[in-house]
């Protein structure tokens, strides 16, 4: 009983150092800062006609497609349970925007392992051990394209482990 209660003392303190420094880090913003002169140096875009002529929707569901991640048997969709860590932004990216695009451009359905991406093979290299620690989306494309990313069936973690 000793044990326990100094282990769940120990726990409790690294816990809130653990949580005293992530406050301390300031808030991590996924969005390129206001600058002025970047902004100016931006080309304004110029539709042709066709493009100026055509009528978008206002809202499309890419969950209905079946490039979208879905469960095994392709019956629901398959959601990315992030747990208790900050990889919101490595789910979004990762297990949502880019497996719908690259199945979509392969022609495949998102309901297998191996369509399916694992957004903590890349966000546990980001966060240097601090489960807690977000990332911008720049970062996340920046490590996409230099890194890749490797899917569900080759990451040795099952898909409800963090």
């Amino acid at each position: 009983m000793k044990h326990t209660i100094i282990y769940a003392c120990f726990c409790l303190v690294y816990w809130l150092t653990q949580f005293s420094a992530i406050a301390q880090q300031g808030p991590v913003y996924g969005y390129i800062p206001d600058d002025q002169a970047y902004m100016n140096s931006l080309p304004v875009m110029q539709l042709s006609a066709a493009s100026a002529a055509t009528n978008l929707p206002t809202e499309v569901d890419n969950s209905q497609q079946i490039f979208f991640p879905h469960s095994d048997n392709g019956a629901s969709v398959q959601m990315y349970n992030q747990k208790y860590t900050g990889s919101c932004t490595f789910a979004s990216t990762i297990y949502y925007a880019y497996a719908y695009e690259h199945n979509r451009l392969l022609g495949v359905a998102g309901n297998t392992p191996q369509t399916r991406f694992a957004p903590n093979s890349q966000y546990n290299y980001y966060n240097g051990g601090n489960i807690g620690k977000g990332a911008p989306f720049f970062e996340v494309y920046e490590r996409l394209k230099k890194y890749g990313v490797m899917t569900e069936a080759d990451w040795i973690h099952s898909f409800y482990q963090v």
